[in-house]
């Protein structure tokens, strides 16, 4: 994709065919696949962040709310048969639209980002490039930015995207382009536990820049910058959470601090947990610690599931 003159143009000359399918259609699983080991040296090694957790949950969390007020089409990976400058054979090309939901006269597409205002000009261009490459051959499209804000505060629309609320979308007289702001803790009753350690540290991290700026306005530079350096991304070995009744355990790599922080918090007094450098947390690939309520660890086997 590229710009000329201001206008946003595709690198490809010709769609012959597009179409919405399945998430879990095959020939998109085996492209999702071969980017993954393309990307693989990138971004191996490196957990999850909260802000990914939070943003995927809450992606997940819409999608269930969307589907009480209006009917969910489940295909809602964009695939264009496109054909590049040079070539003759059309290539399949892949665009992940996070919500498709029907209506009478077509369908409403959205785009959902969790964070701060500035994000919704990605969401915008995500949409728009959509409904650029549809071309108007899957019926009308109604475009919805969705903001979920981990923080309150007011956000307005604007003139070209309205600001409309949740029970609008039902409405026929919901406009071409929309925004839809939602509070995560709309949403928080449908997030898993781990979901929810993870919005916490988002919170966590979203007020350090403010209460930075207090101390630095009261002259406290050292205590600000303290402050600031504990708002640092700090990368670790992929791993697994998970939180039941027995308590808490990792499995296949080092707990973040993060989660130190926030598990101490919930399950402290009754669990103890190991500090970062211990000989508790140096665990293999494939081994975990577990915590019970006794504080006692012992070994846990490596098929566990998702926390």
């Amino acid at each position: 994709m590229t710009k000329y003159r201001g206008e946003t143009r595709e690198a490809f000359i010709g769609v012959p065919d597009v179409r919405f399918i399945k998430v879990d259609d095959e020939e998109y699983l085996q492209y999702c696949k071969e980017i993954s080991l393309q990307t693989r040296n990138r971004i191996s090694g490196v957990e999850r962040q909260p802000q990914d957790i939070v943003s995927w949950a809450a992606e997940s969390a819409f999608r269930t709310l969307l589907g009480k007020v209006l009917p969910i089409q489940h295909e809602r990976i964009l695939r264009a048969d496109v054909v590049y400058s040079g070539h003759r054979r059309p290539v399949p090309f892949y665009l992940e639209i996070d919500a498709v939901a029907r209506y009478d006269e077509g369908l409403l597409i959205f785009e959902v980002k969790t964070g701060r205002a500035k994000l919704l000009r990605t969401a915008r261009a995500q949409l728009q490039r959509a409904e650029r490459i549809a071309a108007g051959r899957l019926g009308p499209l109604r475009l919805v930015t969705v903001l979920v804000m981990p923080e309150a505060h007011p956000v307005a629309g604007t003139d070209e995207w309205p600001r409309i609320r949740f029970g609008d979308l039902t409405q026929e007289a919901l406009p071409k382009q929309s925004v839809l702001f939602i509070s995560v803790e709309d949403l928080i009753p449908l997030f898993s536990s781990s979901q929810q350690l993870a919005l916490r540290e988002v919170q966590r991290l979203y007020a350090i820049p403010r209460e930075a700026n207090r101390l630095e306005g009261e002259g406290e530079i050292a205590a600000a910058a303290a402050l600031r350096a504990t708002g640092q991304v700090v990368a670790r070995r992929d791993g697994t959470l998970v939180i039941d009744d027995g308590g808490a355990y990792f499995c296949g790599g080092q707990p973040a601090p993060w989660v130190h922080r926030e598990l101490r918090g919930v399950l402290a007094p009754r669990t103890a947990l190991p500090i970062e450098g211990d000989e508790e947390a140096r665990h293999g690939e494939g081994d975990g610690v577990d915590l019970d309520r006794s504080g006692q660890t012992h070994e846990k086997g490596s098929g566990l599931p998702d926390g």
